[in-house]
């Protein structure tokens, strides 16, 4: 049987709930049943050899802020290669491009995924998200969401289909071997009590409040320190501000790790902070290691699958946070994995949902037969 060809995209250089939903998928999809091109818009994609190792093929397009013409050029010619997938991932509206291109190219399944309910940026961002909502809403596509709100911000009142991000259950585990492994790699004492984050050094995520958090925390628990795993364009701000609070050495930045599982293992709670999200792949990923998790009610309500998740406003006292968060110490790593299960983010389920779509679309041969919500 002829393999299914799956275009997915576009993947960036640092890690995101939006690219881990992505290559989540990769990895799911059969490489005897389905080739699977990724698109990125940079030489050092996330998780480049990795994607090499297990058969993916990445093909590079020129980022169309730098170069419209040779972006639209390099899309166009990818099309042409005869693809029943074009599953297109997306943090705004901003760029449509590809989906007018698909559709041309009389691919069977075109996909909007949206990751995100807001627009990072200013007045020329968020016009653009604006006049491509619409185009998305016109447009003979499918529509998904990671949430509700991410829906609504991107399509609008179109039709769309909510698939929430998938945890593994068996990777995102506690153990006990792998807490002591990492707190040893980073000389992290075993009784030093651990806050978290996982995300972008970015203005969204809000790394400020997590180091006056900590400043706070200090006051009532000198051995503790914050864990923060991401890279963005905010490290050297961070590094900054830590210093003149009196924190750097408290403060460790573990950069894009492979497995962040293992280092939700070595904290002890953990905190988000965010402006924002589309969902928060990485919260649901450290309550299902049994960690106690905070999050900013700025989340949306597909968040709130369990008490255990705690969520505060953000102009919340950080001494009525600390107090919070530091009452947690010593508690029992609980197995999540009913929880997660019920409220629907395991792979299972989801993976199911998408591989019947892609199946589907590779045997229905003409475009358009399909669109809106699944």
């Amino acid at each position: 049987m002829e393999k299914i060809k799956v275009l997915l995209g576009i993947l960036g250089k640092n890690p995101s709930g939006r690219f881990y939903y992505m290559l989540n998928l990769f990895d799911e999809l059969d490489p005897d049943l389905f080739s699977v091109t990724i698109l990125t818009d940079t030489e050092t994609p996330f998780r480049k050899e990795e994607i090499l190792q297990k058969g993916g093929r990445l093909q590079y397009i020129p980022p169309r802020k730098k170069d419209p013409r040779g972006h639209r050029a390099a899309l166009k010619k990818v099309l042409s290669e005869g693809y029943s997938v074009c599953h297109i991932h997306l943090a705004t509206a901003s760029n449509t491009e590809i989906f007018s291109l698909a559709i041309r190219a009389k691919v069977p399944l075109v996909a909007a995924h949206s990751h995100s309910n807001q627009v990072e940026g200013g007045f020329v961002p968020k016009l653009l998200h604006r006049i491509g909502r619409q185009k998305l809403k016109r447009l003979p596509i499918m529509r998904f969401a990671c949430s509700k709100a991410a829906g609504t911000f991107m399509f609008g009142n179109a039709p769309f289909s909510v698939l929430p991000n998938a945890i593994d259950l068996g990777r995102f585990q506690y153990r006990e071997e792998k807490r002591a492994e990492i707190r040893s790699a980073l000389s992290i004492g075993k009784d030093t009590f651990v806050v978290g984050h996982a995300g972008r050094l970015e203005p969204v995520k809000n790394h400020g409040f997590l180091l006056e958090l900590l400043k706070e925390m200090k006051k009532r628990e000198p051995d503790c320190k914050l864990l923060l795993l991401g890279e963005g364009s905010q490290r050297e701000a961070i590094v900054t501000r830590a210093r003149e609070m009196g924190l750097f050495e408290d403060v460790i930045l573990a950069g894009n790790v492979d497995r962040p599982e293992d280092y939700y293992a070595a904290m002890d709670a953990f905190v988000l902070p965010s402006l924002f999200e589309g969902l928060s792949y990485v919260t649901l990923e450290a309550f299902a290691t049994g960690l106690p998790c905070f999050a900013a009610d700025t989340l949306p309500p597909e968040v709130r699958i369990h008490p255990d998740i705690r969520f505060f406003p953000l102009n919340i006292s950080k001494e009525e946070l600390a107090k919070e968060v530091l009452a947690t110490k010593g508690m029992e790593r609980k197995d999540r994995g009913e929880a997660i299960w019920a409220a629907g983010f395991d792979t299972e389920s989801n993976r199911k949902r998408i591989k019947l779509l892609y199946f589907t679309a590779g045997n229905c041969g003409e475009p358009g037969e399909k669109h809106g919500t699944a």
